[in-house]
């Protein structure tokens, strides 16, 4: 008689399939989840990028409204000072000069000859002297105005930044009318790029922030280490040409480096 011993053989296929399956499912998973976790952090960065883009295009606009609003000021007041004092050249002398200074407050007076020479000065200084051919003064010499006004430059002779006004009378001698500019570059450096471009990489922990031109040239940037002058990758380009912007990674230092290009726009129209 033949007895059973009640025992099966093992089909370990019907574990093996089960395992392979759930290890696949989970290997996909995860590397969905990365892919998503990474997905959510580079539109972060974007998004980031976005926003400084427009804080930096507010920054500019401003900017260029406090310029304007500030050199509008200033050229009325030497609009008024200039007609005030070269009306009547025949009073001038270095003394009524200076205490017109003082009553206009203005910071600079000089009334020149109608051949151009210096003859009473507020401040005693550059008496005889006339200005060259190039000379800023010597434009307005032989313009024929009656009244100009020039952006704020660089002084030729005390290296000092002013603006100056100009006045001609009836005779042909005219006055020259300057206020120092110091004080006013010093408050509208407030708001020049780098300037600009510090205080926001001092709120992220960006790496850098660098802002280009409308031909991709290099404008100013946060970082301490040099930085090419100009994009040349032209990759980068074709995309910022076709469509304004730009993500992917690079290498920096043999380190990769997720970069984004995003446009910025001042008062409407693209600016860099």
């Amino acid at each position: 008689m033949i007895r059973s011993s009640g025992k099966k053989a093992v089909d370990f296929r019907a574990f093996l399939v089960p395992m392979v399956l759930i290890t696949v499912v989970s290997l996909v998973a995860g590397v969905l989840v990365v892919r998503g976790i990474r997905s959510g952090y580079y539109n972060s960065i974007q998004n980031e990028s976005e926003a400084y883009a427009r804080s930096f295009s507010g920054s500019i606009t401003t900017a260029t409204e406090a310029r304007e609003i500030v050199d509008s000021l200033l050229e009325s007041r030497l609009e008024v000072a200039a007609r005030a004092v070269g009306t009547d050249t025949s009073v001038h002398s270095n003394r009524y000069l200076a205490e017109m200074e003082e009553t206009l407050q203005v910071d600079e007076i000089y009334s020149y000859s109608p051949e151009g020479v210096i003859r009473h000065s507020g401040n005693g200084l550059y008496l005889g002297w006339s200005p060259a051919v190039w000379h800023p003064v010597r434009r307005f010499m032989d313009s024929g105005l009656t009244y100009m006004v020039e952006d704020i430059r660089q002084d030729t002779e005390s290296g000092e930044y002013l603006k100056y006004s100009y006045f001609r009378s009836e005779d042909g001698s005219f006055v020259q009318v300057g206020i120092r500019a110091e004080n006013v570059q010093s408050f509208l450096r407030g708001f020049e790029i780098q300037m600009l471009l510090e205080d926001l990489r001092g709120h992220n922990d960006l790496m850098h922030i660098s802002v280009l031109d409308r031909d991709f040239r290099l404008l100013g940037t946060s970082s301490a280490e040099p930085m090419e002058e100009r994009i040349t990758d032209e990759w980068i380009l074709e995309a910022l040409e076709q469509e304004g912007r730009f993500s992917g990674i690079s290498h920096h230092d043999a380190h990769p480096v997720y970069d984004v290009f995003v446009p910025i726009r001042a008062a409407g129209d693209f600016s860099g």
